[in-house]
């Protein structure tokens, strides 16, 4: 008897914005019968006291996040086409299967880190907010408004740019708990091309998962804003 108990598919790529087809027969001529897929999505809801609380330390992140799932994400699916809810809607289509969100909620790495997130903010907000309520001139307020969104989007990259070890961590985690659910034998990861390298790697190391698919390759220190997520 082997102590791999869950057989675990890594596909990653762009999030939005290239074809799939490509991706989805990889995974259906190597995978047999899946019955869970995971996918890179927040996998609980902070109530609402501690949102409040979040958006208070970091408005300008959250903002820029929410900005890029509600507006531009959207946007790029409609007219680029290709993601990975289309690949998701297929899995889900083909097989008898479990969803499971395994990302961390980026509200709870705000949460943990507070302190640096609410320092770092309002050095960047207070100038264009002084200038919203010291000026009436509407292109002091356009420029304002400049400053807000460019630091808002600023916000977002370095997030998404900067190193995932606790994302990583945490879907890790993840992943192990279903491992040692006896229902789950096989189960296909769906995650960004800048997490699939590391993943991979994780669960070749990770006791009772055994990854079946090819070791991915390493992303280019720029090929973040490719695969990029919240």
């Amino acid at each position: 008897m082997t102590d791999k108990n869950l057989d675990v598919f890594v596909s990653g790529g762009l999030h939005a914005g290239e074809d799939t087809s490509e991706r989805i027969e990889e995974i259906t001529q190597r995978v047999d019968n899946p019955d869970l897929l995971l996918i890179e999505e927040r996998d609980c809801q902070l109530n609402l006291r501690q949102k409040f609380t979040n958006w208070l330390s970091a408005p300008l992140l959250l903002l820029g996040i929410v900005g890029w799932l509600v507006v531009l994400l959207p946007m790029l699916r409609r007219l680029v086409g290709g993601s990975d809810s289309d690949i998701m809607e297929d899995i889900q289509t083909q097989y008898d299967i479990e969803t499971k969100n395994v990302d961390r909620p980026v509200h709870s790495i705000i949460k943990e880190y507070r302190g640096p997130y609410t320092g770092a903010h309002y050095a960047v907000l207070w100038p264009p907010v002084l200038l919203f309520a010291f000026s009436s001139n509407i292109a002091v307020q356009l420029f304002a408004t400049a400053l807000i969104i460019s630091g808002s989007g600023a916000f977002m990259l370095l997030f998404m740019s900067t190193p995932s070890a606790a994302r990583e961590e945490y879907m890790a985690t993840k992943i192990f708990e279903a491992s040692e659910r006896a229902e789950n034998d096989v189960a296909i990861l769906l995650v960004g091309g800048r997490h699939a390298h590391v993943m991979h790697g994780r669960l070749e190391r990770m006791k009772g998962v055994n990854p079946i698919s090819e070791e991915p390759e390493k992303p280019s220190e720029f090929e973040f804003i490719k695969s990029i997520i919240p």
